[in-house]
Parts: C-alpha cells; structure tokens; sequence
C-alpha cells in the first residue's frame, strides 16, 4: 500500500465576517470549489476540502485554529472512521484513501480504477456501511457519470448510472439515497432494492441546481442549491420547510456540527465566477455557519481496512 506523509500547514485568520446576522464566516479561507464538509465530535472540529486546489481543511472550534494539507490528488468528499477519531477517510479521483490528522499519513487504501478524464465527487456511507459515491467527467457532459459503492474490503459495485454530476447523497431511510443531477437540475429519490428513481427536486428552468445535503433529526433535507444563493430545507415529501439566504450564489454543501449537532455549516465555491468586485465574488468560496433550532443526524462512519496511525 502507497502512503505519503503531509505538511500540515496553519492559516492565519483574516477576521472576515457578516456583522449583526445570524449567518456568520465560519472560515475565511477561499475555496475554488468546498465540498465535502464533515464534523468530527471528537476534536470539536470541521473538515472540507477543495476538489481544484487539492486541499484538504480542519477548523477547531474551540480554538478557532485552522490548518490544510495540500494532496497528491483531488479530494471530493470526506468520511469519518469507525475506529478511530484522530482519521478520516478521503475519497479521491485516485483512490479511497485513509488518512491520519495527527501523524499526517496519507495511506492509499483502494484503487478506484476511473477511467481517464474522471474524477470522483459527492459521497457518504450508507446504512449498509458502505461508501456510496458518484463519479463524473472533469468538463461534465450529460448521462457521462455514474454512481458506486465500496465495502469495507475494496469490493466496488456500480449502483446507477447516467448521472452527469452526482450530488447531494442522503439517505432518507434505509433503502432510498436522494442523489442529484446537478447538470440537469434535479435530485432524484434512488431505492437500492428496486433500483427505480423518481423525481423529489426539480429547479429545470431556474438559476440553481441542488448541490450537497444534509438530514436532520427530523427527518428533513438540507439542500445547498448552486446557482440560487441558498440552502433549502426539504421535508421527506420534498415540501420545502425553511430558507437560508446566502450572500453568495454557489452554496456547495452543508453538514451539521457543533453543540448537540445544531450548527449548519455550508460550503461554498468561486470557480467560474469573474472578479467583478461584488461582495457574492469576495465572499465565495468561504465556509458559513448558521445556528438553528433543528440538529442533525448523526453521520454514518466506514470500517475499511487500515493501518495504525
């Protein structure tokens, strides 16, 4: 198995914030493309990455320091380890790999064999203990992306396809997984036994598409919608039941974190967008938090393979 160690580097905290709101810069370093936000209880702290920069991020709330780690490869979504809470596991364009915050070990734990041009995005472990993840183009094309599942020792099963840019990945029970098409604008209710979908967002025809998500305890859906400036939350219906307004237009995803799981924190991105001087272009790219009454659930972790750290 190939492992690396990284370079842990600190950032220095440029003061950015959103004075007198209920939704405050969580952290102010800027992301081409956030993604992946994970809470990790244990070290009361928030990890994210940036799939362009290949970077990985950790933000401890207590005290308030933040550091990266710089990748090998791009990384699009983060999942926390059964086992042990000083790790996570990284799903990358390469491989699912496990690495170790404190050590700064990156281990390359199971080959993904993508084709070439693809690389991985949004994912989460499943109630089968199995990490459910979409792959996409590097320049999207329609019906071009497809949607897997990894267990514990390496074995890959391919669970849907024709999915442009895989999203959003929650699962509303046991058996049904929300999962996006991003290019054409509409989140689909997947059922893994009869492997039938059926429509539960559809924005065809508006500015935004739904992007990252998160349940709460409640059973609700949390939706970053790109392109809308905004995270919408969903009944189990698809009725919408609450609004947060961003100040910026491409909200990436969302998780809970905090006390009791009452944090949102949301992810954001700057690709694509022109430098017009505007506060959606200085503030894109940012992570956001917002306190709410609801919390969340609590996320499933993975048992794969591994070294010590």
């Amino acid at each position: 198995m190939k492992s690396l160690i990284l370079e842990k580097n600190k950032i220095k905290n440029n003061g950015l914030n959103l004075a007198g709101e209920s939704l405050k810069v969580f952290s102010s370093s800027t992301c081409e493309l956030g993604e992946g936000p994970l809470w990790n209880a244990a070290t009361e702290s928030l990890f994210w990455v940036d799939i362009l920069k290949k970077r990985l991020y950790q933000k401890i709330v207590t005290t308030g320091d933040e550091y990266y780690w710089s990748l090998p490869v791009a990384a699009s979504s983060i999942a926390a380890d059964s086992s042990n809470q000083n790790s996570v596991w990284l799903l990358t364009e390469t491989h699912l790999c496990f690495f170790c915050f404190i050590s700064g070990k990156l281990d390359f734990v199971y080959p993904l064999k993508l084709e070439e041009g693809y690389r991985t995005n949004d994912g989460v472990v499943g109630p089968d203990g199995r990490y459910w993840f979409g792959t996409m183009l590097w320049s999207p094309k329609p019906c071009n992306g497809e949607v897997f599942s990894i267990g514990k020792t390496g074995d890959i099963r391919k669970e849907m396809s024709s999915v442009a840019i895989p999203n959003t990945f929650c699962w509303i029970n046991q058996n049904e997984l929300l999962v996006s098409d991003s290019l054409k604008q509409i989140c689909y209710r997947f059922d893994k036994e009869t492997q039938n979908s059926q429509i539960f967002i559809d924005k065809r025809g508006g500015q935004g598409t739904p992007d990252g998500g998160a349940i709460d305890r409640n059973g609700n859906i949390w939706v970053a919608i790109w392109g809308e400036g905004k995270v919408v939350c969903y009944d189990a219906n698809g009725d919408v039941m609450n609004e947060i307004k961003m100040p910026v237009s491409q909200p990436s995803s969302c998780c809970f974190g905090g006390k009791d799981l009452s944090t949102l924190f949301i992810t954001t991105a700057k690709e694509g967008l022109s430098d017009d001087g505007s506060q959606n272009y200085v503030l894109s790219g940012l992570v956001f938090m917002i306190d709410l009454n609801d919390k969340g659930a609590v996320v499933e972790t993975f048992n794969g393979l591994k070294d010590d750290c």
